[in-house]
């Protein structure tokens, strides 16, 4: 969806301006990450002076925009998604098509149970035969995966979203944010 046509549609359901507890509840999160989001400069505010005291106030546009964005970054497939596949590509090329889970530690930075884990939650795909993960013929370096099916998991919104990101992880999200920002201008979003 477009961000104009989005912003059209949902904007007309609010007032001009919100508090924090109304965007607490519209965004259907607690007081505590609006507070998170301000302070890291994600969402401005103003203060206004009524007869209660000073108040926080809150373009409702602005909280639109950060709605927006959520929405699109978390997008299965989408134009973001597939900017996502190229850029893992070719940080991939110099791999070989069968990954072993070291291949796996040392691109993402995460050790060997994080790893497991995703396979044994189905997050990341294993290579497959009959129901059993296959191993690799080298004793010991554990379950083999295909690089398609490590790039659709780093292309996941579930990998994307991860909130402990080991510091290799850290330098991919700052890289796929700024490809995200350039996802954003395309589709006609105001820098926030």
């Amino acid at each position: 969806m477009n961000y104009n046509e989005f912003i059209r549609s949902e904007s007309e359901r609010y007032p001009e301006y919100m508090t924090q507890k109304e965007m607490a509840a519209m965004l259907t999160i607690c007081k505590s990450k609006v507070y998170d989001l301000q302070r890291c400069g994600q969402i401005p505010f103003e203060y206004d002076i009524t007869a209660k005291g000073r108040q926080q106030q809150i373009k409702t546009t602005d909280i639109l925009r950060y709605q927006y964005e959520l929405i699109c970054f978390n997008e299965i497939d989408s134009d973001f998604t597939d900017m996502l596949r190229s850029y893992f590509e070719k940080r991939l090329k110099e791999y070989p098509k069968l990954l072993i889970t070291a291949d796996i530690q040392r691109f993402t930075g995460y050790v060997k149970t994080t790893v497991n884990n995703w396979i044994e939650r189905n997050l990341l795909k294993a290579l497959c035969y009959q129901n059993q993960r296959i191993k690799s013929p080298q004793l010991g370096k554990g379950t083999l995966i295909t690089k398609e099916a490590f790039i659709d998991f780093l292309t996941s919104p579930y990998y994307r979203n991860i909130s402990r990101k080991s510091t290799l992880h850290k330098g991919q999200a700052q890289d796929y944010q700024k490809l995200f920002m350039s996802f954003l201008e395309k589709r006609g979003v105001p820098n926030g």
